[in-house]
């Protein structure tokens, strides 16, 4: 899975292309707005690479050099750079947790994470609803014929 860090607002909101797209190419990043994704290539070779999906901007497993690039395009946004347990970054050496990380950093990891992560645990729980609502009618149905037969 690796770790990620994810361009936060405060107070929480989905981040749009457009602005995305503004204020990376202000920072010499290159946007591709089919893929919806930033990238820094200085001298032809891919350094930073930031995507977009559902209203949320992450980098993968980024080094210095990416994160570095990361938390000056998540200021330039007026934006965090945080990473998966809720560090705040100011600078590659200087974190903290913001104020609004706090609870969610109390949270179980399930219930902390990302929208879409949410979106799929709720799918995963249907799911396993459904298959033991299966159960429970086949239980009931030999139940039933067990019974009449018992008669």
């Amino acid at each position: 899975m690796g770790y990620h860090v994810e361009l936060v607002a405060s107070p929480s909101r989905p981040i749009g292309w457009a602005e995305l797209a503004l204020a990376g190419e202000a920072l010499g990043w290159d946007a591709d707005e089919k893929e919806q994704e930033l990238r820094l290539e200085p001298e032809g070779k891919l350094v930073a690479r930031v995507v977009l999906s559902d209203g949320e901007a992450w980098i993968k497993t980024p080094d210095d050099v990416a994160l570095t690039a990361v938390i000056a395009l998540a200021e330039k946004m007026g934006l965090r750079a945080r990473g998966d347990e809720f560090e705040s970054y100011r600078s590659l050496n200087e974190w903290y947790i913001h104020p609004d990380d706090e609870m969610l950093r109390a949270r179980p990891p399930t219930l902390a994470a990302s929208p879409s992560a949410q979106r799929l645990l709720r799918q995963r729980q249907m799911i396993n609803f459904a298959k033991l609502a299966v159960l429970v009618v086949m239980f009931l149905g030999f139940a039933i014929k067990a019974w009449k037969e018992f008669q």
